[in-house]
């Protein structure tokens, strides 16, 4: 038999000690540290089981032949452990959020990297393989990346947008398949269902600041940076007169620091705040627009050489691509986080989709003046001088948009 005493004291030490794990799972949490969260949740575990077991024992008890006094020591046991247990409760969905809002910028430049490191093999692989296999076979080994694709079913929705779908049970398996604990350990996921569907409407009706503000300053930033993606190299070769090799090695370069560019904005988006270093590096971006605009001028002046006034461009479109096409490291992820969960995939599409159609007019707009003119240095200063303007705008319709580095999303 149990005595009372020794069991009540063993309830309420196990079940202080599992709380104040919770507590400290959920600093630790605030702090960005996951996996030590998990490893705290985890040992908090261990002692409620040690609480609750004691408790059941003394259940049993009660119900045989010892029938337990109810006392004041008794009454605080019980207190302590049902704390515990809501502890762990509320703790386990605040810990399981997929990503921390203070890193929430940086983990997203981390997966935007692989669009400049595409870009950045594809140029190597055009060094390598372009002579002894040709452009049938650099277009097969460009395809070769979808089986990455493959990978992609493993990853389950959103825990946010499942619980807004009144999907709580997928929600709670997310979260499980996020923290890499069993099912039973998540806690309830408490996100009321979305009571209007989500349409293109909806964002026009509801988010209309958003949607202009994103919308306006992504295609100020994608402008002059897709067109330099497109028609870099072309004004690289054919205007300021580099061989294909070393024009070749120039891109390299471009996508390095483009990569660069998206990882330090990520970082310091989530110290300084996304709209002053989107303002930073959209004026930066533009700078660089500027400089390589007045490349044209030099040459056409006689101030220096085609070849100088070609390295100039290219000095200009390294500090573009560098921060104007560094900015989409988390430019996206901010954009996202404007909308609330039930409204933010198709908010993100379609601000994005509007600016997206700069993907179009930038490239179109320097084919048009070229015409079937010759390209020589001067056709450069119009289009990037119309790209440093816009680059600078966009720099501050940014500072327009709501702030939410470090910021919990809806």
């Amino acid at each position: 038999m149990i005595e009372l005493e020794d069991a009540v004291m063993e309830i309420i030490v196990n079940a202080g000690q599992s709380r104040s794990l919770c507590f400290e799972a959920l600093h630790c949490a605030r702090s960005g540290n996951i996996d030590e969260a998990r490893l705290l949740l985890n040992e908090a575990d261990g002692y409620a089981r040690r609480a609750h077991q004691m408790q059941t024992q003394l259940i049993e008890q009660d119900a045989g032949q010892a029938r337990q006094p109810m006392t004041l020591i008794m009454v605080h046991a019980q207190d302590h452990l049902m704390n515990s247990l809501l502890a762990r409760e509320f703790s386990v969905p605040f810990v399981q959020e997929f990503v921390p809002a203070r890193q929430r910028g940086l983990l997203a430049g981390l997966t935007s990297v692989f669009i400049p490191l595409g870009l950045f093999l594809g140029s190597l692989a055009t060094k390598l393989f372009a002579e002894p296999f040709g452009w049938k076979g650099l277009i097969a080994l460009g395809c070769t990346p979808i089986v990455i694709l493959l990978w992609g079913y493993s990853v389950p929705e959103s825990p946010r947008f499942l619980a807004t779908r009144g999907k709580y049970d997928a929600a709670r398996d997310a979260y499980a398949w996020a923290m890499q604990i069993p099912h039973k350990q998540v806690g309830t996921v408490e996100v009321p269902p979305a009571k209007e569907k989500t349409s293109y409407a909806l964002i026009v009706r509801k988010y209309p600041r958003e949607l202009v503000i994103i919308a306006a300053a992504s295609f100020c930033f994608l402008l002059g940076c897709f067109t330099i993606q497109s028609w870099g190299q072309t004004l690289l070769g054919e205007s300021f007169n580099f061989d294909t090799g070393t024009v070749v090695y120039m891109f390299m370069g471009v996508s390095a620091v483009d990569l660069a560019g998206r990882l330090l904005g990520a970082w310091m988006s989530d110290r300084i705040g996304r709209r002053r270093t989107l303002l930073i590096w959209g004026w930066l971006g533009g700078t660089g627009c500027l400089i390589a605009a007045f490349s044209a001028k030099a040459a056409d002046s006689g101030m220096v050489s085609t070849h100088a006034a070609g390295l100039i461009f290219f000095g200009g479109i390294l500090l573009a691509m560098t921060f104007g096409d560094g900015s989409f490291g988390f430019l996206n992820a901010f954009g996202a986080e404007q909308f609330p969960a039930a409204a933010r995939s198709t908010g993100v599409g379609m601000t994005y989709g509007i600016g997206a159609t700069a993907k179009i007019m930038g490239p179109y707009l320097v084919g048009w003046m070229i015409g079937s003119s010759k390209l020589t240095p001067q056709i450069v200063f119009i289009p990037f001088l119309l790209f440093g303007i816009l680059l600078f705008v966009g720099g501050f319709l940014f500072t327009r948009a709501r702030e939410t580095a470090g910021v919990a999303l809806d």
